[in-house]
């Protein structure tokens, strides 16, 4: 017990916040993250451009806590500003809460953190629940190859992954020429270079109606080409054949939703 508490003083999670025009989201964060037990956090807001009291809101965090750094973005686009808050950050282990999204209880960062930890690989994926609707997303637990994420339609959200800081920094953090999926392509890395697990615990509550969600049709398509680029030709039939059957269920959902 001793060495566990020892371990949690001396190691540090780092929770990345990218925001912008969202204050109301950046306090219900914050605050989640305030509430959070048992852990050593440092919060790591990266704030683009804001019209509304955004920028204020972070400023006023960091006068109130001193494990707090506030990166003002620089370059445009969301994996842009995540890989700036990854640069900023100083942890072992980092984990991305974007404003908005919250823990799903004050023991969720410690969970994580004694997950990877006593798992040692490079990513842990718990689950999670959409914000203002019953149904909760979460896995059994088990070993996570590249492979069996890859072809999975329930692969879960970053909100709800820690990661170990070098895995991440491995692969230069996010490759920004994907628009929507560079996070799923940081996860296959990841799994085929350091592994990773699947956890049953619950980590997060997250916003719905994230530009993914809106955008399916080309997430699918830059998803087939990560998995050509991560697993090779050998694995481009399976995965267009993947990539068409997805898009056929999507368009047969939507005509049903219409009907």
């Amino acid at each position: 017990m001793e060495s566990s508490i020892w371990n949690i003083m001396i190691e540090k999670v780092s929770v990345i916040t990218i925001v912008k025009d969202h204050e109301k989201g950046l306090i219900a964060t914050l605050e989640s993250l305030l509430a959070q037990k048992n852990i050593n956090w440092e919060s790591v807001i990266v704030v683009s451009e804001s019209v509304d009291k955004t920028q204020n809101i972070a400023n006023s965090f960091k006068e109130q806590n001193r494990n707090v750094i506030i990166v003002n973005q620089i370059s445009k686009g969301i994996y842009q500003a995540m890989n700036e808050g990854i640069y900023a950050s100083t942890g072992e282990y980092l984990v991305f809460m974007n404003a908005g999204d919250v823990f799903s209880n004050p023991e969720s960062l410690s969970g994580m953190y004694n997950e990877i930890k006593n798992h040692k690989c490079g990513l842990i994926v718990g689950g999670y629940r959409v914000l203002g609707k019953d149904k909760i997303f979460s896995y059994s637990e088990k070993k996570l190859s590249s492979l069996r994420f890859a072809f999975n339609l329930k692969f879960g959200c970053h909100q709800a992954m820690i990661f170990s800081r070098v895995s991440v920094l491995k692969f230069r953090g996010y490759d920004s020429s994907f628009k929507l999926c560079a996070d799923y392509r940081l996860v296959l890395q990841i799994l085929s270079k350091d592994g990773g697990r699947r956890v049953n615990n619950v980590f997060a509550a997250v916003e719905p109606g994230g530009i993914s969600d809106r955008s399916l049709t080309y997430v699918h398509s830059e998803k087939h080409d990560i998995r050509k680029e991560i697993f090779g030709k050998i694995i481009w039939l399976p995965s267009l054949i993947w990539k068409i059957l997805i898009l056929a269920k999507i368009k047969t959902k939507r005509s049903r939703i219409k009907f």
